[in-house]
Order: C-alpha cells, then sequence, then structure tokens
C-alpha cells in the first residue's frame, strides 16, 4: 500500500499475491488443501492393561469444522460484518424514557402509595 492506496487501487497484482503464486501457493493448491482438510480424519491410540490399540480412521471434527469456516470466508457465504442503523438509538431511548416518564411522573410505587395513607 502506497500512501493509503492499495495495489489493486493501482491496477497492480498484490505484492503477497504474486509471491505466493510464486510459492506454488496458486488457487489451484489452496483449493484442494482446503478440500482435504475438510475430509480429514485422524487415529486415535487408546491404553487398555498397559498396551496400546489405534482406532480406525475417525472424522478429525475439529480440523473439518474449521477448514468449511475458511472454504465459506473464500466464498464469501458469510453476512457482511457491520450493520446498518436507519434510526438514532439514542434518539429512540429519549422517546422510551419521555414515555415511560410521562406515565410515571407524580405516582408512587402501590407500596409506598398504601405506606402514606395508613
Amino acid at each position: 500500500m502506497v500512501a493509503g492506496i492499495s495495489a489493486k487501487e493501482l491496477n497492480q497484482p498484490d505484492p503477497l499475491d504474486v509471491a505466493l503464486e510464486q510459492e506454488g501457493a496458486t488457487a489451484e493448491f489452496t483449493a484442494k488443501k482446503l478440500k482435504n482438510l475438510a475430509d480429514a480424519q485422524q487415529i486415535h491410540p487408546f491404553h487398555r492393561k498397559g498396551e496400546v490399540f489405534y482406532s480406525k480412521n475417525l472424522n478429525d471434527n475439529t480440523t473439518q469444522l474449521k477448514a468449511t469456516i475458511e472454504i465459506a470466508k473464500v466464498r464469501n457465504w458469510y453476512p457482511k460484518t457491520t450493520v446498518e442503523l436507519h434510526h438514532s438509538l439514542t434518539e429512540e431511548t429519549e422517546r422510551w424514557m419521555a414515555e415511560i416518564d410521562g406515565r410515571t411522573r407524580g405516582k408512587l410505587p402501590a407500596k409506598l402509595a398504601d405506606e402514606e395513607e395508613g
């Protein structure tokens, strides 16, 4: 980035993208790696009576979930991270407070009102 201008705005390739491509981390390579990680499996050791047994291949759910999240990010399947508000929360809060205050001003809570009468 030069003086607040990104490589994309200068119509030049991102230097990091160029370096990754040169090292073999192409889009196809990345897609293949993510697919392999989405299908990841692992073998678990079990101990019984001093002996070690190994499980059959089991799904590595943690790795699969992380890979699936990364695939969703790459494909832009996540919604925008910002939320646009079409009104001021301060104005809305002030309106509600005025309404509440208007309904209760001059009125004592029921318990205190009973104490004053008696």
